[in-house]
């Protein structure tokens, strides 16, 4: 772990349905990947039901929701036609939620440090992050990649804990789906989820410590979940 204080705090977020509204840049390259493989496209209150556990594990389920099957080859190339697709413009109709960049400068204000832990491709991560113009309030970022395993796992959120110098006991994740807060309780590390995001259940039936309806209020409900 890096050297810190032992007062340090961190929360860590996830990217989409959390920090930012990803899922209209997402859908459309999704339907680029479909439509290659001759499947009709997908609606985007479809789209946004299957983000959450990685951009394979999405091609998968949009596959199989447009009524195709889901064997290795198709998967395969719709999977990199997605990726392609998805690295043109990453950033084009996506945007940071309400309240998400003055909260993240309240938050580094206050002492807190800051992680990203997404199962988005890592280097797509990096991406979004500066083209949203928070890049300065991030403190570590790790995004999917073959060195660790995806969210629910917890080795990317303890890889990253560890990155910036926090113990798990004064970390707090928040997310949107079961897979963050899947995550956190396997880390040990408290949860919140955002009404706001995206995946096929509610919020409310998510399992996480606590439910926020977005960005607004985050600072002081986290001071009163992790004292200085």
């Amino acid at each position: 772990m890096k050297s810190g204080p032992q007062s340090a705090r961190a929360v860590v977020f996830d990217l989409d349905g959390t920090l930012a509204d990803t899922a209209p840049d997402i859908a459309a390259a999704l339907n680029v990947a479909l439509t290659d493989l001759g499947y009709p496209p997908l609606p985007l209150r479809d789209v946004k039901r299957m983000v959450g556990g990685g951009a394979r594990l999405l091609v998968e389920r949009a596959i199989a929701a447009s009524g195709g099957a889901s064997e290795n080859q198709a998967v395969d190339r719709a999977y990199r036609v997605f990726l392609d697709a998805y690295a043109v413009t990453p950033s084009r109709y996506g945007t940071l939620y309400a309240g998400a960049a003055e909260e993240l400068v309240t938050l580094k204000r206050r002492g807190w440090r800051i992680g990203v832990c997404t199962n988005k491709p890592h280097d797509l991560a990096a991406e979004l992050i500066a083209a949203f113009g928070v890049a300065g309030s991030v403190d570590g970022l790790i995004g999917g990649s073959s060195r660790h395993r995806l969210k629910p796992a917890p080795d990317m959120l303890l890889a990253l804990i560890d990155e910036i110098g926090v113990d798990t006991a004064r970390a707090v994740m928040v997310g949107d789906s079961a897979a963050d807060v899947g995550c956190a309780r396997a880390c040990g590390v408290v949860s919140i989820v955002f009404a706001h995001g995206y995946g096929d259940r509610p919020a409310t039936q998510l399992g996480a410590d606590m439910v926020r309806p977005g960005f607004d209020g985050l600072a002081d409900v986290l001071e009163g979940i992790v004292a200085r």
